[in-house]
């Protein structure tokens, strides 16, 4: 664990956020989303700590969000739909039970002639399918000490992928995809400086990072 001096508790704040992304885009088709074409994006599997996770709704929400915040950051005219919205719009054999859709049972459903009909009165032009993958380090005891005082906490590494596939609705074919890795360090503990305690918490925001870079990506790619 990094040295948690109490003279320097500041720099455990200032860790805050700190960590590695990387991205990568494969485009296979020429993309671009006109003002009145709308996206949206669908969370079709997610695992967490190596578990599958069924119930997607609250983490679809948040993840959903936060790719859509970033990208109207870049674009700020690019018109979205919210999933529940899109999924009324779709026929019920392109979702599985638990109500997440697959690449393939989407690009199944738009060779429904009344699905297809339905997405173009509504401008859904381009779905994006995100897979998403979360886990966490184990943790690891450290203490520190100063002149001053001393601290005594623990941290780890969380890690946080992330694959988009971006499907091009009007033509039921695969646009390109996004995929991003954002790790970083995370911890907590207690300091005591003279005689004062106080608390220590850094946190390395991984998945909003990852988001947060497929939604900047995002925008760019459907610029074309």
């Amino acid at each position: 664990m990094r040295r948690l001096l109490p003279s320097v508790a500041i720099a455990a704040w200032l860790a805050a956020g700190c960590g590695s992304t990387s991205i990568h885009t494969d485009r296979q088709t020429e993309t671009k989303a006109s003002a009145e074409e709308h996206v949206v994006v669908l969370l079709s599997r997610y695992r967490r700590e190596g578990v599958e996770v069924d119930e997607l709704g609250s983490i679809e929400g948040g993840l959903e969000a936060c790719v859509r915040s970033a990208a109207q950051t870049v674009n700020e005219g690019q018109a979205f739909l919210y999933p529940a919205d899109f999924r009324e719009l779709v026929s019920r054999d392109a979702m599985a039970p638990a109500g997440s859709m697959s690449v393939d049972s989407l690009l199944r459903a738009l060779s429904d002639r009344n699905t297809a009909a339905r997405l173009v009165r509504a401008q859904a032009r381009f779905a994006v399918l995100l897979e998403a993958a979360y886990t966490t380090s184990q943790s690891k005891w450290g203490f520190g000490s100063s002149d001053a005082g001393f601290a005594v906490g623990k941290d780890w590494t969380q890690n946080s992928s992330m694959r988009a596939t971006i499907l091009d609705l009007k033509h039921a074919r695969i646009a390109g995809s996004i995929t991003a890795h954002s790790s970083g360090p995370e911890g907590g503990g207690v300091g005591v400086f003279i005689i004062i305690p106080f608390p220590i918490y850094f946190t390395s925001m991984a998945e909003s990072r990852a988001c947060g870079a497929i939604g900047t990506e995002l925008a760019r790619f459907l610029s074309g």
